[in-house]
C-alpha cells in the first residue's frame, strides 16, 4: 500500500467509514456465507477478510473471522452492527468494543502510547 493509500484508510477509519470486527460463526458449510449475506443486505462492502481455525480455544466446529468493511459513516456502522447482532452472529470485537455474549465487555485502549493501534486479530 502506498503512503497515500494508508493516509486515506486512516481518514476513512476516523470517519467510521472503514470498520473492523471479529466474529465467530459455524465452520460448517454456509457459516461464512450467512455472515457475508447479512453484510450485503446491510449495504456494507467487504474490503478484507481473514479467517482462523487452528489457534482457537473455542469449539472445533467454529471459525473466527476478522473483517474490514466499508460503510457510509457512523449511522451505517451502527446499523451494520445491529444487523449482525439481530441475525445471531457472535461478535467478539466490533470497532473498539470487546464483546462477550454480544454484550460490551470492555473498550480497547486505542491511545498511541500504550501498545498497538489494533487488537490482536482473534482475542
Amino acid at each position: 500500500t502506498t503512503t497515500l493509500g494508508r493516509v486515506m484508510d486512516r481518514g476513512l477509519a476516523a470517519d467510521e467509514r472503514l470498520v473492523r470486527f471479529v466474529a465467530e460463526v459455524s465452520d460448517r458449510s454456509g457459516g461464512i456465507h450467512d455472515l457475508t449475506t447479512v453484510l450485503k443486505e446491510a449495504g456494507a462492502s467487504v474490503k478484507d477478510v481473514f479467517h482462523e481455525r487452528a489457534w482457537l480455544q473455542s469449539s472445533v466446529d467454529r471459525v473466527q473471522i476478522k473483517f474490514i468493511i466499508e460503510t457510509t459513516g457512523h449511522n451505517h456502522t451502527l446499523e451494520v452492527k445491529q444487523a449482525l447482532l439481530d441475525s445471531g452472529i457472535t461478535l467478539l470485537v466490533y470497532q473498539n468494543d470487546v464483546l462477550v455474549g454480544n454484550k460490551l465487555q470492555r473498550e480497547l485502549d486505542t491511545s498511541t502510547n500504550t501498545g498497538p493501534a489494533e487488537p490482536a486479530p482473534f482475542e
